[in-house]
C-alpha cells in the first residue's frame, strides 16, 4: 500500500505542483507609443484603418471626429506570442507579445485591446498614440512520459514587446 502512495505522488506531483506555480516576466517591455508626423490626418487615418485589416484586427471602435480605432478582446495570433528564455529575453524578437519563461512550453494563446488615438496638432502635424492593453494569455506545456500535454486555465500575465507599436508608428516615419 505505502509502494502504491509512493509511485502515486511520484507521478501526480509534479503535475500539480508545476500548474500551481506563478510566473512573471524578468525583463520590463517599453516602447515609443506616440509619434509626431507631417502626413496629414486623413492619410493618417486611412493608414491606421489599412493596417488593422491587414493584420486582421477586427476594429470596434471606429470614430474619426474623436480619432479613436479601437480593437477589444482580440484573439492574439499564437504565431505574434513567444516566451522569454530563463534570462528573461525573448525567444521570437519579431513577436508582439511575450509570456513569462514556462518550462515544457508548447504553445500560447492569448487576448489583448489596441487603441489608436489620431490628433490633429496645433501647428498642422498629425499625433498618432497606440495603446497595447493589457495582454493576458494561457499555455499549453509538453506533456512528459507520463504527463500529457495540458493548458492552464489561469492566465499568466505577459506584455507587449513593443513590436506591435513600432510596426505601426513606422509607417509614420
Amino acid at each position: 500500500m505505502k509502494l502504491k502512495f509512493f509511485f502515486l505522488a511520484i507521478v501526480v506531483l509534479p503535475f500539480f505542483v508545476s500548474c500551481s506555480v506563478s510566473y512573471k516576466l524578468k525583463n520590463n517591455y517599453s516602447a515609443d507609443t506616440t509619434i509626431e508626423t507631417a502626413t496629414s490626418y486623413d492619410e493618417v487615418w486611412n493608414k491606421v484603418v489599412d493596417f488593422f485589416a491587414v493584420q486582421n484586427l477586427a476594429i470596434t471602435v471606429l470614430e474619426k471626429d474623436s480619432g479613436l480605432i479601437a480593437a477589444s478582446n482580440v484573439s492574439v495570433n499564437p504565431f505574434l506570442i513567444t516566451i522569454e528564455d530563463k534570462n528573461g529575453i525573448p525567444l521570437d524578437k519579431s513577436a508582439w507579445f511575450v509570456l513569462p519563461f514556462i518550462p515544457r512550453f508548447a504553445s500560447a494563446e492569448g487576448t489583448c485591446s489596441f487603441n489608436v488615438r489620431v490628433q490633429k496638432s496645433q501647428d498642422g502635424t498629425t499625433i498618432v498614440s497606440v495603446n497595447t492593453g493589457h495582454f493576458v494569455g494561457r499555455r499549453t506545456t509538453k506533456g512528459g512520459i507520463l504527463v500529457l500535454p495540458y493548458t492552464d486555465e489561469k492566465p499568466i500575465k505577459g506584455s507587449s514587446t513593443g513590436n506591435f507599436e513600432k510596426d505601426l508608428l513606422d509607417l509614420f516615419r
